[in-house]
């Protein structure tokens, strides 16, 4: 019987490897297989991880929705994980069946965490497949079961999940095409208004929503619904009114102002923010305290501070909508009516600013209907470049944003 030792006495037998590790070592012989190892799957050489689990889609996807509770989990992280890099974005979102499947999981009614877990991720991975293409925004947004489903879930009162969405409703309310769209879902307003008031605690979820009411508040066509919202004018004051640190105040009431004045460009809106005494107020005094700082800095011939920019952006804004207000309250004077000044007028200029009637917006409306001529088709197109144009800036706005976010999430960790 062969051994793995070469004899040599009867004492060397009797000697253990421990005591004698380097003769036993050298001793040892090892037997190799010359047999080739054969692939049992040759056609998937060279292929990434990557796009092994793109080819897989289809029985993950089946995973997700129908799986047991732990391999639903499991699937989802690792699709949320392959949409965090950037080259596989474009062919997960042309997936058959890909967005259906996300947007089904947020509209589907299941008590279980497993379900809720699975909700957070698909909100992470709609929110990673966003902003890389206007195109790939705009056929995210159209799935039926998208927008209802962020609509949902605004409504949760999970703090994670409340995150989650309120990007997701940020980075789909870039596209100037899916802002209408988003307004025109049935409790999207409501569940904004809800999120604002159930995140309190939360800067960065309120950071998010508020950005995407300035980009839906800017679309002519939102302003009348959005200003009619019940407690989103209650929502703003809060914000406008919150104890927090200077530079989350100063962010997050710019945004608020930002609302604000973009509903006031819409001549019948200007009673409803003229008519509420807390919102006037609060305006007012951060006019006139800006107003202050920003005349002491300029006596004393001092640097800006680091909000400066900020507050100046504030300070314009609001002295616009107190502008717009004060033509409200002069409404009846009696040179305004016969002049036809003022707010007895289709439009309100003030500079830059120009607040118009609805019924102007409407007779543009009909006569670009009517006349399809040559000279209205270019005066279209260059409409149509201009909101390209303004969609490339927002995006590369909120790129940008998101980097500064993730940056500085980093090095909060790294502090820790």
């Amino acid at each position: 019987m062969d051994t793995l030792f070469s004899p040599s006495s009867s004492n060397n037998r009797n000697t253990s490897i421990m005591d004698s590790p380097r003769r036993a070592l050298s001793e040892l012989t090892f037997k190799y297989d010359t047999k080739p190892i054969i692939n049992p799957n040759p056609e998937q050489v060279g292929k990434s991880e990557g796009e092994k689990i793109l080819e897989k889609i289809p029985e993950l996807l089946h995973i997700m929705l129908y799986g047991k509770s732990k391999e639903r989990i499991h699937v989802a992280f690792g699709l949320r994980n392959i949409s965090e890099q950037k080259g596989y974005r474009r062919a997960l979102a042309m997936a058959n069946n890909f967005i259906e499947s996300l947007c089904a999981i947020l509209v589907i009614e299941q008590d279980s965490d497993a379900h809720h877990r699975c909700q957070q991720h698909a909100l992470a991975i709609l929110t990673n497949l966003l902003l890389e293409d206007p195109m790939l925004d705009a056929f995210i947004a159209n799935e039926e079961n998208c927008l209802p489903g962020i609509a949902k879930m605004l409504l949760s009162e999970d703090k994670q999940t409340q995150e989650l969405v309120a990007k997701a409703l940020d980075y789909i309310s870039v596209t100037f095409v899916n802002q209408t769209l988003v307004c025109g879902t049935d409790q999207m307003l409501y569940g904004i208004v809800q999120i604002l008031h159930n995140s309190s605690k939360s800067v960065k979820t309120k950071q998010h929503v508020l950005q995407a009411l300035v980009y839906l508040s800017a679309h002519p066509k939102n302003r009348f619904i959005i200003a009619r919202e019940r407690g989103l004018f209650d929502e703003l004051i809060c914000v406008l009114d919150t104890n927090l640190k200077l530079d989350e105040r100063r962010v997050l009431g710019k945004l608020a102002i930002q609302v604000v004045y973009n509903l006031c460009l819409l001549k019948e809106n200007v009673p409803l923010i003229a008519k509420n005494t807390n919102l006037r107020r609060i305006i007012s005094l951060r006019y006139s305290t800006i107003k202050e700082y920003i005349q002491s800095i300029r006596n004393e011939v001092l640097e800006p501070y680091s909000g400066y920019q900020n507050d100046l952006l504030v300070f314009k804004l609001s002295g616009c909508i107190l502008d717009l207000i004060s033509a409200y309250d002069n409404r009846f004077d009696s040179r305004s009516i016969l002049e036809q000044t003022g707010f007895n007028s289709d439009s309100i200029q003030f500079g830059n600013h120009v607040c118009k009637s609805i019924t102007t917006m409407l007779e543009k409306f009909t006569s670009n209907n009517e006349n399809n001529t040559i000279v209205n088709q270019s005066l279209n197109d260059s409409d149509d470049n201009k909101a390209t144009t303004v969609d490339e800036r927002r995006r590369k706005a909120a790129a940008k944003r998101n980097k500064l976010i993730n940056n500085k999430e980093e090095s909060n960790l790294l502090d820790r």
